[in-house]
């Protein structure tokens, strides 16, 4: 099991033991270990919780989970060094995150550029791999039926 997985874990007041799928009122969570580990350093009983990790050669935070696995310390939820680890985590997440959504907004770009050079003979549509024509001839298709269904709905509405 990894570090941060994605079943979705919240906490109960009366042993501070996590909880499957409830959540306290007031509380969203996005259902993973960094939100759950957060929502515990908040709590008025952080001081008793606890998670258990794993280190690397040099003693850096490799993995950390809710339950005891083998090899594993123990840690303190509100220790300095484990709010840097989750801090860290969640900055990475934050630019894969935003990494992903460009990669889509490249995607159109990229076919735009390769319209652009079929159009103007630099290079022809048939030089490009099957693989990727048939991507493109796809995509395209997708996009002509999403601008036909917009035009029913327009006319619909009108």
């Amino acid at each position: 099991m990894s570090g941060l997985d994605s079943r979705s874990h919240d906490i109960n007041d009366a042993d501070c033991a996590y909880v499957p799928h409830t959540r306290p009122a007031g509380i969203q969570t996005r259902g993973n270990l960094v939100t759950s580990l957060a929502m515990l350093i908040t709590r008025r009983w952080r001081r008793q919780a606890m998670v258990y990790v794993e280190r690397d050669a040099q003693g850096r935070l490799l993995r950390v989970e809710q339950q005891p696995f083998e090899g594993a310390e123990h840690m303190a939820v509100e220790s300095e060094e484990l709010q840097n680890w989750l801090r860290v985590k969640e900055e990475v997440k934050a630019r894969l995150d935003s990494l992903n959504s460009s990669d889509l907004e490249l995607v159109r770009v990229l076919e735009d550029v390769i319209i652009v050079l079929v159009d103007r003979g630099v290079i022809q549509y048939t030089d490009l791999p099957a693989a990727a024509r048939d991507k493109l001839d796809q995509r395209a298709v997708a996009r002509a039926d999403l601008e036909g269904l917009n035009t029913i709905l327009r006319e619909a509405g009108e």
